[in-house]
């Protein structure tokens, strides 16, 4: 089951380059583009690079499920968190966490997209925030170009997000995104800028954490011979924030 379809994520809209105005769902509170305070991320409750579960030769990380996503080498040899299906959004369960009023998810991940006419290959990052408690869960989606979307808001695009084309594929480096709940905000920054922001409730403890990659390979028919390009999850931190 797509994760988009099954956890009423907004779908990106291929080839788009500006972003637009939130609307619906949950209220933007702070004004994306703008510049972060430096901060010393989180104090690891998790502290995740896949070395050791690579070297182990284990799928997952202790605690983790998901079948459908697997620790595998990239092409220079450093470890990642990839998906092992041809298509699809597949989804990994973290073990269970406390996530009060004030947390840093940092993850650093690679992903990859064409325009809408060549196929519209896009791949994306997912996020679920829930609570076995019960009460509705907190989606949060980010796809290639640096669109980023909360809770069912509209996409809003991190300002000057480096989108490659689709000549320059083997050219995608890494981003960091922080993912940070401070009291009834909540925030996304893609390296170093907001990208989007919502409030939630002051009240809320999440528990579970569900982490969703795209399947499959963004061709680059350009390069000789013809390569593929798959979403990658190189390291996960995630702790309390820094006062």
């Amino acid at each position: 089951m797509a994760v988009v379809a099954a956890l009423g994520f907004v779908a990106f809209r291929g080839g788009k380059e500006k972003s637009e105005t939130s609307s619906g769902g949950s209220e933007v509170v702070s004004t994306p583009g703008q510049k972060t305070a430096e901060h010393d991320g989180p104090v690891e409750i998790i502290d995740e690079n896949f070395k050791t579960s690579l070297e182990n030769n284990q799928a997952l990380p202790p605690g983790w499920k998901g079948e459908a996503l697997g620790v595998v080498a990239d092409g220079e040899g450093r470890a990642c968190l990839e998906v092992n299906k041809k298509t699809g959004e597949h989804l990994v369960t973290l073990p269970p966490l406390s996530l009060g009023a004030g947390f840093v998810i940092e993850v650093e991940y690679i992903l990859h997209g064409l325009p809408a006419n060549r196929g519209n290959l896009n791949q994306s990052l997912t996020f679920q925030l829930a609570s076995s408690r019960g009460g509705e869960g907190i989606p949060i989606a980010i796809n290639h170009a640096g669109f980023v979307a909360i809770a069912g808001n509209e996409p809003r695009q991190a300002a000057g997000f480096p989108v490659v084309d689709m000549f320059h594929l083997k050219d995608v480096k890494i981003s960091r995104l922080h993912l940070v709940r401070n009291g009834k905000t909540l925030r996304v920054e893609l390296n170093g800028v907001i990208a989007a922001s919502a409030q939630i409730d002051e009240n809320a403890v999440f528990d579970r954490l569900q982490i969703g990659l795209t399947a499959g390979h963004v061709p680059n028919r350009f390069a000789q011979p013809p390569e593929g390009y798959t979403a990658k999850l190189y390291s996960l931190k995630i702790g309390p924030l820094s006062k």
